[in-house]
This record gives structure tokens, sequence and C-alpha cells, in this order.
């Protein structure tokens, strides 16, 4: 498993924070793995099951995954019989920002703060407004600023990117045999970074001959 971020509260309480855009289908297996594993891994060799830290997972979509219900979506184990909560250890929030940013016409809360910047839909006399409701924001912002100004920082969330296409483009050969037109724009990228092209066959399944096309 690879986390987007991992962060610990005093302790007591482990928090995965992952942000997605794309629909992958696949958000109820990562969210059970990154929780289980998480609160798993929390204990030491000896220890008793009480001890394990306290979990939550929170997706931060760029896509609705359900098709009703609010923007916000709190889900932990129940019990069917009366909907009493079985365990408390393990918490799930999902926010979705497309139906965020269709349901909320005014944003009040520290938390619509935040969604309403990440959500990317603001124009430049808006965000100024946010700025003034949140100076935190307004001071992540400049970091942001720097940060994607920074060709060494630039250069290595381009990697990252890529790998996770490589990934995601595995993912679908497994599942469908790849998509060409997802193998071609990556073999792309990979003669612009050097790759042999034997190198650029074994990861996207492309034929060398193609690969050659598109070298020339």
């Amino acid at each position: 498993m690879r986390l987007d971020i991992l962060a610990e509260i005093d302790g007591k309480e482990k928090i995965n924070i992952e942000m997605q855009n794309k629909n992958e289908y696949n958000i109820v297996n990562r969210n059970d793995g990154y929780a289980s594993g998480i609160y798993y891994n929390s204990l030491q060799i000896g220890d008793k099951y009480l001890n394990g830290t306290k979990t939550v997972v929170i997706w931060i979509l760029g896509y609705n995954c359900f098709k009703d219900g609010n923007y916000h979506e709190i889900i932990k184990q129940r019990r069917e019989y009366n909907n009493e909560v079985f365990s408390p250890n393990i918490t799930t929030h999902i926010f979705q920002l497309p139906r965020f940013i269709e349901n909320v016409e005014e944003i009040k809360t520290e938390e619509e703060q935040w969604l309403a910047y990440l959500s990317g839909n603001l124009n430049k006399e808006e965000m100024e407004e946010l700025f003034k409701m949140n100076r935190s924001i307004e001071e992540i912002n400049k970091i942001v600023d720097i940060v994607m100004t920074d060709q060494d920082v630039m250069d290595e969330l381009n990697n990252r990117i890529l790998a996770q296409q490589l990934e995601n483009l595995k993912m679908q050969r497994a599942h469908e045999n790849g998509e060409k037109e997802s193998a071609i724009k990556i073999a792309k990228k990979l003669l612009e970074k050097g790759n042999t092209i034997s190198e650029i066959a074994d990861i996207t399944g492309l034929e060398e001959t193609e690969i050659m096309e598109l070298k020339d």
C-alpha cells in the first residue's frame, strides 16, 4: 500500500488522507486495505488488541462516488439489527467535491472553507474573500505557489505522476488487457526520459516496432 498522507494526533489517532480525482471504482477495497492495515500495524508484538490506535481514513474526491446523500459521508461499522455502532476504532470520511460545489451556495464553516479551496473552483475575487475568512489557507496557498514554481519539486511531482500512471496501466492490463491510448502516452513520456525501447515495451506491453514509430 502507498498512502498519500499519514498523520498521527497525540499518539491516539492515525489519520490517513487520500486525494483522488478519477474514479477507478476501487475505493471500497482500497479503504478496507488502508484502514485495516493502519490499525493492525499500530499494534506491537505481544500487544493486546485493545491497544490498537484509532484509525481515520479521509477521502477527498474529485468525483461523486454515491448517487445520493451529502457531500460529506461518514462511514462506520454498524450492527444490521439496530444500526448501533459496532466498532469505534475505524472511521471513514468521504468528501465529494462535485457535490460540495453543487450543494453549498455560501461558504461558512471552516470545513467548507478548506473544501472550497481544494475544489479549485474559485475565481480570484472569491479566493481573496476566502483568505480573509481563513488566514491559514492564505499561508498554505503561498507555500503552494512557491512549491509549484520550484523546478526540482516539479520534476519530483512529475516523476510521481508518471509512477502513478504506470501503476494504473498495470492494473488496467491485469483487468482489461490495457488501453492502448494510455500505453502510448506513457511510452512517449518514457522515451523523453531516455528509457530503452525494450524497457518501454516491457512496461507498456506495446510492440517495439510501435514504440520505434513514436520515436520517429
